[in-house]
C-alpha cells in the first residue's frame, strides 16, 4: 500500500515516516528539495510544494492514504502572509488533490494550539471553543485548516484530524521541537530559566507515541473528528524535577517575570529582523507561556487505541538521544 506525507522532513513528520515505513508501507514524501541526509528502505522523495496544487496530484498518484503534516510551525513570520498560504491554502491544494487522486483516508495534523490555554480543567476536543485565545496566526490558520478538513469530511471523504501537543523525544533537530530545547538547556546548565513562577501547566507528547497515533487515527478515527495526541500533564517545575530524577543532576532554576520575557523577546525580534532573519514570537508569547494549557488525551485512548509513554520514561529516552548526538 503506498502512502503520502508532507512534511517528512520536519520533526513529527520525520517521525511518523518512519513509523509508515516500519509498518510496512511504502511512503512517497514530498520534498522541495530531496533531502540527502534522510534516507529509508521504503520512502521515496518526489520534488513539490504544498502551494502548487498540480505538484502534489503527481506525487501522490498511485497513493491510497495522505498525511498531511507540512506547516509554517512558528510563532511568528516576517510575512505574516506566509501562514495563510501555507497552513491554510496549502491545505485547500492538499485536500484538492487528494479528492483528484481519489484518496482513501487522510490524516491533518493539527495542534493542541487551538483549544487555547487559561483553563484550569484539562480541555478536550469538543469543549466550547474561544476565538480570542487565538493571539498568534500559526494558531488561528491552524484552525482555518482544519474547518477545510471538516467540510471536506463533511462532503464525503474520510478525513481524520490530530492534535499533537508538546511534543518531545528523540528526532530531528527543528525550531518545532522546543521541548527538547528546554532538555538540552537543562543538560548543559548551570542555570535553567522558566517562564513566570514556573507553575503553568502544560501537556507534554512523547513523539513515538504522535507518531503511532497518526496511524491509529488512519485506522480508527472517526470521519471529521479531532483527536488530541498529547501525553501528561505537569508544570515547567515538575518537568525539571523529572529531569533531575532522570539524570541526577540538579541545576539552579531561575524564574524570569513576564514584563521581563516580553522586553526581551521585543529586542531579540528586532535584532533578528535587522538580520533579514525571522521573528521568533509574537508579542503575545510572553503570555502565552504563562497560561495552563492542561489537555485530555482520553478520546484519542478510547477510540484510537493511543498509548502514552510515561513522562519519566520518554525523557529518559530524550535525554540519552541528546547526550548521544553532542
Amino acid at each position: 500500500m503506498k502512502t503520502f506525507i508532507t512534511g517528512a522532513t520536519g520533526y513529527v513528520g520525520w517521525a511518523l515516516a518512519r513509523a509508515l515505513v516500519n509498518s510496512g508501507k511504502e511512503v512517497h514524501a514530498l520534498c522541495r528539495k530531496v533531502p540527502l541526509h534522510l534516507q529509508l528502505p521504503g520512502l521515496s522523495w518526489h520534488p513539490g510544494d504544498i502551494e502548487d496544487r498540480d505538484s502534489l496530484a503527481k506525487a501522490m498518484k498511485g497513493c491510497t492514504e495522505v498525511y498531511h503534516c507540512a506547516a509554517l510551525a512558528r510563532m511568528a513570520h516576517r510575512d505574516p502572509g506566509m501562514f495563510y498560504r501555507i497552513n491554510v491554502a496549502g491545505t485547500e491544494n492538499m485536500l484538492a488533490a487528494a479528492e483528484q487522486c481519489n484518496i482513501d483516508g487522510l490524516v491533518f495534523t493539527s495542534t493542541a494550539g487551538v483549544f487555547g490555554g487559561g483553563h484550569q480543567q484539562p480541555r478536550g476536543e469538543d469543549d466550547a471553543e474561544n476565538t480570542d485565545d487565538f493571539d498568534n496566526d500559526y494558531d488561528r490558520t491552524k484552525r482555518m485548516a482544519e474547518q477545510r478538513v471538516q467540510a471536506f469530511a463533511a462532503s464525503g471523504h474520510h478525513a481524520v484530524i490530530v492534535n499533537p501537543s508538546r511534543v518531545y523525544g528523540p528526532g530531528l533537530l527543528s525550531p518545532s521541537a522546543g521541548v527538547n530545547k528546554m532538555v538540552t538547556q537543562y543538560l548543559r546548565g548551570p542555570v535553567v530559566f522558566v517562564p513566570g513562577n514556573g507553575e503553568a501547566i502544560g501537556n507534554y507528547a512523547f513523539v513515538h507515541d504522535v507518531a503511532l497515533g497518526h496511524l491509529q487515527a488512519m485506522q480508527h478515527g472517526t470521519s471529521g473528528e479531532r483527536y488530541i495526541l498529547g501525553g501528561e500533564n505537569v508544570s515547567y517545575l515538575q518537568l525539571f524535577e523529572k529531569l533531575q530524577e532522570v539524570t541526577g543532576i540538579r541545576r539552579t532554576i531561575i524564574g524570569l517575570p513576564h514584563s521581563l520575557m516580553h522586553a526581551g523577546l521585543f529586542l531579540y525580534n528586532k535584532y533578528m529582523l535587522l538580520t533579514g532573519n525571522n521573528p521568533v514570537a509574537g508579542h503575545s508569547f510572553a503570555r502565552r507561556l504563562a497560561l495552563h494549557r492542561r489537555l485530555s488525551c482520553q478520546k484519542a485512548v478510547e477510540q484510537l487505541k493511543y498509548a502514552i509513554t510515561p513522562l519519566r520514561q520518554g525523557l529518559l529516552y530524550t535525554v540519552e538521544h541528546l547526550q548521544g548526538s553532542e
